[in-house]
């Protein structure tokens, strides 16, 4: 997961390329407006789709 804001991870779609090319399962997640920690700070809407995204993974 990412945000469309998120300047200190700019390696992460290439990442995620990487793997895919390599045959793994891997997704990128944007989110729109949204910048690095902002998935992270709970409360905040980036939070909601972490936790989400979490939820339906453990699921």
């Amino acid at each position: 997961m990412v945000g469309d804001q998120d300047g200190l991870a700019p390696g992460c779609r290439d990442d995620v390329a990487a793997a895919q090319a390599a045959g793994g399962s891997a997704h990128l997640v944007e989110l729109s407006g949204v910048e690095h920690f902002q998935p992270l700070v709970r409360g905040s809407p980036a939070w909601e789709h972490t936790a989400e995204l979490v939820m339906r993974l453990l699921a």
